[in-house]
Parts: structure tokens; C-alpha cells; sequence
């Protein structure tokens, strides 16, 4: 059965008449009994209210209500500000901002928690993915992850989901024959998130590229405003939107959900141990995971627990290594510096090893909860005994020396992961892209979503879908 959701990036705060389709999609949803995610940037509920919108407050109420950012577009961006040498900069004023925002979105739709966050176009820096959590929202929906299957990502902390389909943009161009095109593809998903933007279904252009493209275009509140679709074309896309909802609630293999059951399906969300004698297993598998981190699924953990990150094996190998029972994960983390291997065949002791783990634990344990974010990075290098090694060929010493060996042998090797099979991982560009000003440089941010591919592993339920 294919779990789907339908998810609204709820964001136009520049023209009230997008507020009309919100209703609308609202009471549509509620009129078929079906429960929507609405993803509300912070600036357009705060309006909502100033623009006394009680009757969409209302309908909503019987949705769940999710997160699209502070103010979207408006420069600079969260990619901008964190596109920084120093990652406390970005940090810092994502947190000062975003929890701002959310607190006024919880605040507008008396919510006590927020499920998902959902970037903004491709607005997607590090800092967010491992922030919005710290935030109290656990899932990155809309993330640069492609061609998943349906299936949820861990990376960066987060449990991360693809937009499978945006629906406006179907349903404007195709009409209800573009859903029935694709039935048969959607069956075959684990999970279908249909995304859908409210102001495009009033709208012939997006308000953010009038007002925002490259440049704060607009003063503050005296904002540009697209043309208008004829009054049909509205009312053909809303006829065809329920008759999709009916067609897929008609429809056995599908069965609607929201972000919120999804997070309390996943068994990744807690604290995991893996034991002493689980690691040697896992390490015998290392060679797969640098192929394609999510090739063992949810075998990739012997100790039954769901899948396992690279950031998590490599704490537990520390872990044992230094002479402890088992490993209890804690934050799981990448790189903040490209991680530097060996150049030339070395060969490490027993000795050497277990020496260079016992430091690291030290280290780890002395940081732990010390800095600002709660991330404790993983070293781009390790020292000891005459020499340095990256952070795979110490994996691969483990492997060797935890099945039995007293001297490890190794040889210069690729240390971050293959990503290939995610299109929009490895050939993930800002600069030049979506809103960005032609003086965005893109230094710093889709190099350091790269060094988090130490946290990848995939997801794996307690349960099937309701």
C-alpha cells in the first residue's frame, strides 16, 4: 500500500487572493474527510491574522500544520547566510531566525509541535537540515534527495522526504488524465507526497520570482502582484483536484496520511546501541557502504535495530575499540572540512589503533554537549603513531584488526561515500539557481551537504502504513 500525503507550501504573504485558495483547498480536503499538511511560512500566518482571515484559520484547523520557513525568498535566504567559512555564523542567525518563525506559526494555529519543515525552493544549507530538528521538527521534507523510491532518508539528524509530484503543476498542464497516466507508477512507491502550492492555482507566476528574484525587488508591503488565471481555469483545477482525492481514496492501494504518523512510525528516531560483538559485522560491510550507503537497507545493522549510518559505525568502532560494552548513538554528524586519506600504502598496529580511538572517545566525551549546535564533527584526520589516517582508512583498520588481525594493512581510498544515485546529490548546484543574486557564490553550502553524506541511512518503520 502506497502511504500518501498531501503536502501545501502555504507561502504567498504579497496577494490576499491567494488566501482564497487556501480556503478552498482546505474545504475540499475536509469535505472528503481527508487530512492535508499545510506548510506555512511564518510571515504568511502572521498576516493571515492581521488580515482578520478567521474563516481560514477555522478550516484549518482540522489539518495539520507544518513549516515553509520564516519569509521564504526574502534575501537574504537561509542558503545565503549560511554560504559562510564559519559555520557558527550560519548557525547562529538560522536559529535566531527560524525559531521565530516557528514559534509564530505554533502560536497563530495553536499547535504545540510542528511535524515537518519543508525548504523553500532549493533553499537547503546544512545548517537547516541539522537545525530544524535541534528546533523540535524532525522531518526535511522536500529535500534534495531524488528518485527514492518513496523511501525516507536520514541525513544530517533529520528523516528526510522526496516530493514525489507536484500536483499543480500536473494538474494545469495534464488535468485529471495526467493523475490516471500515473497511477500505476504511484502504486509502486512506498510513500507518495504530493506537493502543492495555493498561490499558482490563482496565479499565472509565482509571486516570490516578481518580488524577490535575485534582489529585494519590492519595498516591504508594497508588493508586485502576477496576473490572474481566468475564472474557469480556477474552478477546472479545483474539480480536478477532488476528483483526484476521490480517485485515490476510491483507490485500496493508497491510504492518505501526514507527516506526524510517519515520525511515529520510524524506529530510527531513538537511540539506538549497537553491541560489541555487532560492529565486527557491520565493518565486513564497509566496502558496500562506500558504494551506496543505503544498499543494505535495514540489514545493514546486525543488531536488528534498522539501518546504520557511516557517522554511527564509526562511533561505535570507536567506541569498542576503546574498551566500551557497546555504542549508544548520540548526534549523528559529517564532516565540516574535506576528510583527508592516506596517499600511500601504511600499515597500522593493534596497538596504534585502539591508542588513536581511546584519544577520540576522550575527545568526543569532553565536547559532548559543549557546542553551540550539539553537533561533535567527525575528524578529517586522525593522528597517532608517526602518522595520520582519514576517517575510512580508520574504518578499515577496525575491520581488520576487530576480525582478529594485529596489524591493519591499508591502501589509499576514496573517504566520503559514492552519492551517484542520488541525481541531485552529487550534481546539486546553488549558484545560479532559484532566487539567488548573481553575486551568490555558492562556496560553502553544497560542499558542506556533501561532507554530511556520513550521515545517510534509510529509514525503517515499526509499522506499514495506515
Amino acid at each position: 500500500m502506497t502511504e500518501v500525503i498531501l503536502s501545501f507550501d502555504t507561502e504567498d504573504y504579497t496577494a490576499p487572493k491567494s488566501d482564497e485558495a487556501i480556503l478552498a483547498l482546505s474545504e475540499i480536503l475536509r469535505s472528503e474527510g481527508v487530512r492535508g499538511c499545510f506548510n506555512f511560512v511564518a510571515e504568511l500566518a502572521r498576516t493571515l491574522v492581521e488580515r482578520k482571515r478567521r474563516d481560514i484559520l477555522r478550516s484549518l484547523a482540522s489539518h495539520e500544520i507544518d513549516y515553509h520557513s520564516f519569509r521564504h525568498s526574502f534575501h537574504p535566504t537561509i542558503v545565503e547566510y549560511c554560504d559562510t567559512e564559519r559555520w557558527e555564523e550560519g548557525w547562529n542567525r538560522f536559529v535566531e531566525e527560524e525559531s521565530k518563525g516557528i514559534d509564530i506559526v505554533r502560536s497563530v494555529f495553536g499547535r504545540d509541535k510542528l511535524w515537518a519543515a519543508v525548504p523553500p525552493g532549493n533553499c537547503i544549507a546544512a545548517q537547516a537540515v541539522y537545525g530544524y530538528p535541534a528546533l523540535g521538527i524532525p522531518i526535511y521534507s522536500g529535500s534534495l534527495f531524488k528518485a527514492t523510491g518513496g523511501r525516507g532518508i536520514w541525513y544530517c539528524g533529520a528523516l528526510n522526504l522526496e516530493n514525489n509530484c507536484y500536483i499543480d503543476d500536473l494538474l494545469l498542464r495534464e488535468g485529471i488524465g495526467g493523475v490516471h497516466r500515473r497511477l500505476e507508477e504511484w502504486k509502486r512507491f512506498d510513500r507518495l507526497i504530493v506537493c502543492c502550492h495555493p498561490n499558482i492555482i490563482i496565479y499565472e507566476e509565482f509571486w516570490d520570482r516578481l518580488n524577490f528574484d535575485g534582489a529585494n525587488a519590492a519595498q516591504w508591503g508594497k508588493w508586485r502582484i502576477p496576473k490572474e488565471r481566468d475564472a474557469p481555469a480556477i474552478r477546472r483545477f479545483y474539480s480536478d483536484f477532488r476528483t483526484f482525492v476521490q480517485i485515490l481514496k476510491a483507490d485500496p492501494d493508497f491510504a492518505f496520511s501526514t507527516y506526524r504518523p510517519v515520525w511515529e512510525n520510524q524506529r530510527g528516531r531513538e537511540p539506538r546501541t549497537v553491541s560489541q560483538e555487532a560492529v565486527p559485522g557491520l565493518l565486513k560491510e564497509l566496502d558496500t557502504y562506500f558504494a551506496d550507503p543505503l544498499a543494505l537497507h535495514a540489514r545493514g545493522s546486525a543488531d536488528r535495530t534498522g539501518s546504520c549510518s557511516l557517522s554511527q559505525l564509526f562511533q561505535a568502532a570507536v567506541a569498542i575499540l576503546a574498551g566500551e560494552a557497546a555504542y549508544r548513538s548520540r548526534q549523528e554528524r559529517g564532516f565540516l572540512e574535506e576528510p583527508r586519506g592516506i596517499r600511500a600504502p601504511a600499515a597500522i598496529s593493534r596497538a596504534e589503533l585502539v591508542k588513536m580511538a581511546s584519544a577520540l572517545q576522550s575527545r568526543s566525551s569532553t565536547r559532548a554537549g559543549s557546542e553551540s549546535d550539539g553537533v561533535d564533527w567527525l575528524p578529517a584526520s586522525i593522528a597517532g603513531g608517526g602518522m595520520a589516517i582519514g576517517p575510512r582508512d580508520f574504518l578499515e583498520a577496525a575491520r581488520q584488526i576487530l576480525d582478529g588481525g594485529e596489524r591493519a594493512h591499508l591502501a589509499p581510498r576514496p573517504q566520503l561515500p559514492d552519492m551517484s544515485r542520488f541525481h541531485r546529490f552529487d550534481d546539486f548546484r546553488l549558484k545560479g539557481t532559484w532566487m539567488y543574486p548573481k553575486d551568490f557564490m555558492d562556496r560553502w553550502v553544497t560542499k558542506r551537504l556533501r561532507l554530511q553524506s556520513w550521515t545517510v541511512r534509510t529509514e525503517a518503520r515499526t509499522a506499514p502504513p495506515r
